[in-house]
């Protein structure tokens, strides 16, 4: 009769003022072994749960451990389950509650359970009835969104239950809804290396789904967010190009170009994939760069496209077919507008620049880019957010492709690049993305005479070792710090070998050297040491030209203060404000068009090397000049160790749930 009463807002909040709830939860208190009452005092509570005000009532009055006492006590009992689940989903819309239904103990002695073991244990026992376990799944999607709770249902493998509830309802698009939002709020953002197995078997589920149920916007959007969680493993490359994946994203993109979830999610696979060769061309041969770089255009006014398309560009653009595709169908402007149009969101503006850093690798591309105002949106960038890693990490990769040319090392110099760029490695000395990038760039830049002696003043010889010294494990580091290193002894110049030496350089090669680090890294800290210890003496008593005042020796102050933000060389301080259609800053770089870029401005030799954007480690190929060769750009985990970056939520649905149980 409550449930029956609880119609609308103001019939539940007479029903809890008048006391409806404490004789529901006596009653079921009281009669713990009678089906029915537990199974129509679970749904009273869900009809009672609407309002936030409600739920926090509820929980504070026992609420949350009286449903999973009930099933607790009935563990074979579908309707309780249903009932159960359903109106525990509801109450787990806040927080806290998702943290009460964790930590919730029931039962006595040795038979007690958590809140988390029951609900395991209920998809696991409902994987038969499917209106009873799509609540078991709905609870899992939301509650699983508390990183405890879902720490737990993992090792409870849960995925495996999940999974074998997939497998008997393939028809129920409902089912399959929550099923795979269940399996994304579990699974993301690395899903273990245990479930390798799974995530294959699971693929041909999916696609099946996606075949299916084609004109359903939520399985197409939940698919494609399965595929992204899926697509980390680089072990199913091969599976999910064979068994169709690509081709049914490739189909939602073009089946929802209107829907921003679908394409936000399909968006986000494709970048994943894209760390990997064979999945980038195939998403090329698809056609999924024309409709990546679509909804790019299509979704202008939503960030969240925006961001995910410019990640997925960034890392298709690792192959050169790609990077000729992405210019053929428009996405190099495509970005460039993406940037100028959202410059107050950090995550379009970190990998919009990682697209453009890469997309720079190809002459045609870099001409257009920097004619746009490329070096000015860099450092707009990095003023903007410079405690957002990501955004600086992808600002130094942007930095290092452009500065293959010596009208454009100026130009990045001139308005404040250098000091920018030192900046970062102080403010992110921990992170090893950055810290690869920034050298990668100083390494570049360095090589313009007038750019070392910034560099140097800077204190950037002394940063530069401490990030050896930090992360001497860090291939790209090693490489890139290693590199930035040689160009400040290409030339005799008894200053900066001094402050190498006091700044701990010889140690922290020694401890590289043993490391049994890649062939090119080797040789260029053989060499390094050899030139350290030579007694050689400066071409002259004075620094040459190209070094002249350096700061003194002892440079150990950047540990303390560290160069703030501010312009380069010679030039008034780059415009902050918003930019203008000609760029950031008022139109393109005075230096004119870049001269020998692509492959005739190789810095150093080798085979190209492939940088991780998103937490991957890099396989060792070897590398040409630090920049010039493109740098991943999107690996979904949440930026550097943040959760849920990438575009909203990763969990499971949210709001009220219609019909969530049964009468």
């Amino acid at each position: 009769m409550i449930a029956g009463l609880a119609g609308s807002p103001d019939t539940i909040a007479y029903l809890l003022q008048a006391g409806a709830l404490e004789v529901v939860l006596n009653a079921m208190r009281n009669c713990p072994n009678d089906m029915t009452v537990q199974m129509n005092g679970c749904y009273a509570i869900g009809m009672l749960s609407g309002a936030d005000e409600s739920k926090l009532t509820i929980a504070r009055q026992g609420g949350i451990t009286v449903l999973l006492s009930a099933m607790y006590y009935h563990p074979r009992e579908a309707h309780v389950h249903e009932q159960g689940c359903a109106a525990l989903a509801i109450l787990a819309e806040l927080d806290q509650n998702k943290a009460m239904i964790g930590e919730a103990i029931v039962g006595e002695g040795d038979r007690q359970q958590t809140g988390v073991q029951i609900l395991s244990s209920s998809v696991r026992n409902m994987a038969g009835y499917s209106t009873s376990v799509k609540q078991c799944l709905k609870l899992t999607a939301v509650v699983g969104l508390n990183d405890g709770v879902k720490e737990s249902l993992l090792r409870l493998n849960t995925l495996e239950s999940i999974y074998l509830a997939l497998q008997g309802h393939q028809n129920d698009a409902s089912l399959l809804y929550y099923a795979f939002k269940a399996f994304v709020t579990l699974a993301s953002p690395q899903p273990p290396d245990a479930s390798l197995t799974m995530c294959g078997d699971l693929i041909d589920l999916v696609v099946r789904a996606m075949q299916q149920f084609k004109d359903d916007v939520r399985i197409q959007e939940c698919g494609c967010e399965v595929f992204s969680i899926i697509g980390r493993f680089e072990q199913l490359q091969d599976a999910l190009i064979t068994k169709d994946a690509v081709k049914v994203m490739v189909q939602a993109l073009r089946t929802f170009q209107a829907d921003t979830g679908v394409q936000r999610k399909a968006c986000r696979a494709f970048a994943n994939m894209a760390e990997y060769m064979p999945s980038r061309a195939r998403i090329r041969l698809e056609g999924g760069i024309e409709l990546v770089v679509t909804g790019i255009k299509y979704h202008h006014a939503h960030p969240e496209v925006g961001e995910q398309g410019c990640a997925a560009i960034a890392n298709l653009a690792l192959d050169e077919e790609n990077r000729k595709e992405v210019a053929r169908v428009g996405g190099v402007d495509a970005v460039l507008a993406g940037l100028r149009a959202h410059q107050k969101h950090p995550g379009i503006q970190a990998y919009g620049l990682g697209a453009l850093g890469n997309l720079a690798v190809e002459e045609e591309n870099c001409t257009v880019i920097l004619r746009a105002g490329a070096i000015e949106m860099v450092i707009y960038a990095m003023t903007t957010w410079p405690d957002e890693a990501r955004v600086q990490h992808f600002a130094c990769l942007a930095c290092s492709n452009f500065a293959h040319d010596d009208t454009n090392k100026i130009q990045i110099g001139r308005v404040g690049g250098n000091r920018m760029i030192i900046t970062a490695m102080r403010t992110h000395a921990e992170h090893a993305g950055v810290q690869e990038q920034a050298c990668g760039a100083l390494a570049n830049l360095g090589i313009h005479q007038q750019n070392m002696v910034e560099i140097a003043q800077l204190h950037g010889i002394e940063f530069v070792v401490a990030s050896l010294k930090r992360h001497a494990a860090h291939p790209g580091v090693q490489e890139n710090a290693c590199f930035a290193l040689s160009k400040f002894l290409t030339m005799p110049n008894e200053n900066f070998r001094q402050r190498m030496k006091t700044a701990g350089a010889e140690e922290a090669l020694t401890t590289i050297k043993d490391s049994n680090p890649s062939f090119d890294v080797r040789i260029c800290v053989n060499v390094l040491i050899r030139r350290l210890n030579s007694e050689e003496a400066p071409a002259s008593s004075q620094p040459q030209q190209a070094f002249q005042q350096g700061p003194p020796p002892g440079g150990q102050q950047y540990q303390q203060s560290g160069p703030p933000p501010g312009p380069g060389y010679g030039s008034a301080p780059p415009q902050q404000g918003p930019p203008g259609q000609g760029g950031y800053g008022g139109g393109p770089p005075q230096g004119g068009p870049p001269q020998g870029w692509g492959g005739a401005r190789v810095e150093y030799g080798g085979q190209p090397q492939q940088h991780p954007g998103y937490g991957q480690q890099p396989p060792q190929q070897g590398g040409p000049g630090y920049g010039q060769q493109p740098q991943y750009g999107g690996k979904g985990g949440p930026g550097y160790g943040q959760q849920q970056q990438y575009g909203g939520p990763q969990g499971g649905p949210q709001g009220n749930y219609p019909g969530y149980g049964r009468q």
